[in-house]
């Protein structure tokens, strides 16, 4: 592993080494010129020397990180001179002495009670990293994470390649404690178990086969999950599932011993995967760490795809069904109601009343306490024909009987021309079955208590 490891790429590097830009608001809520930077400032010499300081307090308050010099933007050197009173011409910062700069650090530590990047406190930052590094985030999450603890801690922010350092050394110390474990678990005869994956697979050396150019590698066999529902594809899934199980039950004993967390085990199961088997095979070190991580992996993800494929075909027949089942259904329906039909022309309508409480006095609202309770009310009578389409409604008292507007509703539209009219019990009379019967309609009311009722019929249909 290189000592730096790259963690950001150039255009985040500048952005982190060079001081933040500023508009105008921003200058004006971030340089105060308090009473401390003045009386510090006029002990300095050179203008330059004076510009310099204000600038690197104020960044530093600001981002808890000294900038160099020579990074200090023109327009905020513009505008603490303009403030300072000082030409512009006069500030020079390329012959900047690093004496003078140190110094000036050190005064504005104190002043702002920040510890220094020494030794002691790169030894904290180094075992925040390492806890970084023991769930293994991605390197550029570590850090971040690694720019906050500092800034909680009030200990200043150092230059990028300092803080790179500290997580290569922590990635390292905490890659070289899990080959340690590892080596401490796996006896001899468990390296060897492992190490049969690194061997050629057996149907390669069957007679057609021994001579072939091209040779799978077993561990090169469970790289690849095929992510296919035919049976076959599924079958060669559960063939490497019981490879990847027997290889799990080995390592089942001392998994929880090693601790590893899930990005622990998907990271070094992804430099396996990406790698070839024949560079895995060089690598001495963490060898056996790459292969039991892909391991678990592997036996994780191979399960969790298993299922998955299960619950989607178990749902895509589940859906077929509830489709036939449907279709059957509505067909059956349409069947039953083809049946119920005089004719293919026949048009089917009903009637019924609906009850309104009024707030306000009306001709046709009147008392009814099974409705209304003490209040108020009338009743919409209504027509529709079998599509629910309304074709005619009136207004009526509610205490009316609806039979009594039943024919009205028949005769006074010019939408719907009835072949059969249906009502309630409220809506029929021994009246508007003779009536319908002269005008061609058919009635066909849905009668309450139908037993007790009195029946009526004819001897001749031209009577």
């Amino acid at each position: 592993m290189a000592r730096h490891i790259k963690i950001l790429n150039e255009l985040e590097k500048k952005k982190f080494q060079y001081p933040p830009f500023l508009s105008s608001d921003d200058r004006k809520k971030i340089f105060k010129f308090t009473e401390w930077e003045l009386k510090s400032i006029s002990e300095l010499r050179t203008n330059s020397n004076k510009v310099g300081f204000i600038l690197l307090y104020n960044y530093f308050k600001e981002i808890k990180k000294f900038y160099m010099p020579q990074h200090f933007n023109k327009a905020d050197i513009t505008y603490v001179a303009k403030y300072l009173n000082i030409n512009i011409r006069d500030i020079s910062f390329k012959k900047h002495i690093k004496n003078t700069y140190m110094r000036y650090r050190q005064l504005i530590l104190k002043k702002l009670g920040i510890q220094k990047y020494s030794i002691r406190t790169q030894k904290l930052v180094l075992n925040e990293a390492l806890l970084l590094c023991s769930s293994r985030k991605k390197t550029k999450v570590i850090f971040v994470g690694l720019l906050d603890f500092m800034r909680r801690n009030k200990i200043e922010i150092p230059t990028y390649y300092s803080i790179s350092e500290i997580i290569s050394d922590a990635l390292k110390i905490f890659e070289a404690s899990l080959i340690k474990k590892i080596d401490e678990h796996l006896n001899r005869k468990d390296k060897g178990f492992f190490d049969q994956l690194f061997e050629f697979d057996d149907k390669y050396y069957d007679s057609q086969n021994e001579m072939s150019k091209i040779k799978r590698y077993k561990l090169t066999l469970l790289k690849k999950i095929n992510q296919s529902t035919k049976p076959s594809k599924i079958k060669e899934n559960i063939k490497d599932l019981q490879m990847l199980k027997a290889l799990f039950d080995k390592l089942r004993p001392f998994i929880n011993k090693l601790k590893l967390s899930s990005e622990v085990i998907r990271y070094y199961s992804q430099i396996l995967i990406k790698s070839q088997i024949f560079q895995i095979k060089r690598r001495d070190k963490n060898k056996y760490l790459l292969i039991i991580c892909f391991i678990i992996n592997q036996y994780y993800s191979l399960n969790d795809i298993l299922i998955e494929k299960l619950i989607q075909t178990t749902q895509s027949n589940t859906n077929s069904c509830l489709k036939i089942h449907k279709e059957n259904f509505y067909k059956d329906r349409y069947n039953k109601q083809e049946l119920f039909k005089d004719s293919i022309n026949s048009t089917h309508t009903s009637s019924d009343g609906q009850k309104y409480i009024i707030a306000v006095d009306s001709l046709n609202s009147n008392f009814s306490f099974k409705y209304f309770g003490k209040g108020k009310g009338v009743s919409v009578y209504s027509f529709i024909d079998g599509s629910h389409r309304l074709f005619y409604s009136t207004v009526i008292s509610s205490s009316e009987r609806e039979a009594s507007y039943v024919i009205d509703g028949l005769l006074y539209n010019d939408v719907v021309e009835s072949d059969m009219h249906s009502t309630d019990t409220h809506g029929y009379s021994e009246i508007i079955f003779g009536i319908t019967h002269f005008i061609g309609v058919t009635f066909a009311p849905r009668i309450k208590n139908f037993k007790d009722q009195r029946l009526y019929g004819f001897e001749n249909k031209s009577c």
